[in-house]
């Protein structure tokens, strides 16, 4: 098994879970540790990059505030940011969120929409992304009881840090006004990989998103494993928490992921690319009321609509490249159209996003026919696996207005990301 879907997207959830695991494993450090309130606002900044993959290119920065309010099971969220997907001009992004008696509330800057059963609706889009069994516990906000999760975290818990992890306390700081201790922990992910908590996690989410993982005896999914670790060789996770000297209480946490990613070692053709994210959350008014009211004249929609996205022509001359995230419900076929020209040559990829989302692509041409198709993906590249789908370069032989369609195979609901390349 190459590090492909399965694999990248089983190693990053696990590396999420040590977010929450690693901490807990500084209760014998001699600082207090923290205490998430009950209820507080917070500000935030975050980006996510990816860089140098020929096959795709993201950048993510957004900025906001909110609030929660953990007894009544609400909160508020108010971002703002810019996203850059392949060589698109760049989106302007401006989201309002509310959760409120398990009805959440969505603004995506045309007016509120409304969605009934907030837990039952997070619960799909989460199953589109390979998270199963959660039983309502998105209603409840209890994610121990998410598929997976407890075991991931029981496996984690047992890790030895001093394995994998550097464990420091930083000077004193004021944070919220009050004095606060600051520490860090900075995790060698390639370390990480080679330990047996590591193994036991990526086991526990492999059992409860259903992968073909489950089929190793443990010493194969050991060989597997270390074999894929190569791959995260130099990378780091860093967690930074500064806690009320006083109370305890969690006063802010960043979180820096930096992976340098080298498909070579895997047997890829793609050359070296990188992958970033940083998230910074200043918790303030900890355990102090906050007020989160719903929205006036919010519609109730059975499906949220964000504002449809314009797609430019491809520029005159050279490589034009599209991303997109896109979903898929049920029988529904996703359709891009494009003006082309004779002598483009295009390239269709087809990524699934969950695990078991199985696409399949056409490309129709202007008179209705199929111009090219493709079901399960033949072309070696990083982060495909088998059930996603690729259409090669493909020379354009006339022009007009060409469709791609996406449409997963068995008729199921998932998420998948769209990379369409024209070489003009």
């Amino acid at each position: 098994m190459k590090s492909g879907r399965y694999g990248f997207a089983i190693y990053v959830c696990a590396l999420f879970a040590l977010l929450i695991a690693l901490p807990a494993r500084a209760q014998e450090m001699p600082s207090p540790w923290a205490v998430m309130p009950q209820t507080f606002a917070f500000d935030f900044t975050g980006r996510l990059s990816v860089q140098d993959l020929d096959s795709f290119t993201l950048d993510l920065r957004l900025d906001g505030n909110g609030a929660v309010d953990v007894p009544a099971r609400s909160f508020r969220l108010d971002l703002t940011g810019m996203l850059v997907l392949g060589s698109d001009p760049p989106l302007d992004i401006t989201t309002q969120a509310r959760w409120i008696d398990n009805n959440l509330y969505l603004n995506f800057g045309d007016g509120w929409q409304k969605m009934e059963d907030a837990g039952a609706f997070a619960t799909r889009v989460l199953a589109m992304f390979g998270l199963m069994g959660m039983d309502g516990a998105l209603a409840e906000w209890d994610l121990s009881r998410m598929g997976g999760v407890s075991g991931v975290l029981e496996a984690l818990a047992a890790a030895d840090p001093a394995e994998f992890a550097e464990v420091e306390a930083l000077p004193d700081e004021i944070a919220d006004g009050v004095t606060a201790r600051h520490l860090r922990f900075t995790a060698d992910i390639h370390a990480l990989m080679q330990v047996g908590a590591f193994f036991g996690a990526v086991l526990a989410l492999a059992q409860a998103q259903g992968t073909d993982i489950v089929l190793y005896d443990y010493d194969e999914l050991v060989r597997v494993v270390g074999d894929n670790s190569r791959l995260f060789e130099g990378s780091r996770l860093m967690v930074d928490e500064v806690i009320g000297a006083e109370d305890g209480l969690l006063r802010r946490f960043v979180v820096a992921l930096n992976l340098f990613m080298q498909p070579g070692v895997l047997g890829y053709s793609e050359p070296p690319f990188s992958v970033s994210a940083a998230l910074d959350v200043a918790i303030r008014e900890g355990d102090q009321p906050q007020t989160i009211a719903p929205p006036p004249d919010a519609a109730t929609v059975a499906a949220f609509a964000p504002p449809a996205r314009t797609v430019a022509p491809p520029s005159d001359q050279g490589r034009t490249e599209y991303v997109f995230f896109e979903t898929l419900d049920g029988d529904m076929i996703y359709r891009l159209p494009l003006p082309l020209m004779a002598q483009d040559r295009l390239t269709v990829l087809v990524r699934g996003v969950g695990l078991v989302f199985d696409s399949y692509v056409q490309v129709i041409a202007p008179d209705g026919e199929v111009f090219a198709d493709n079901d399960d993906a033949e072309t070696i590249l990083f982060g495909m696996g088998g059930l996603d789908s690729v259409i090669p370069p493909s020379l354009i032989t006339a022009d007009g207005t060409y469709t791609v369609e996406v449409g997963e195979y068995s008729g199921d609901s998932g998420v998948f990301v769209l990379t369409v390349v024209v070489e003009r």
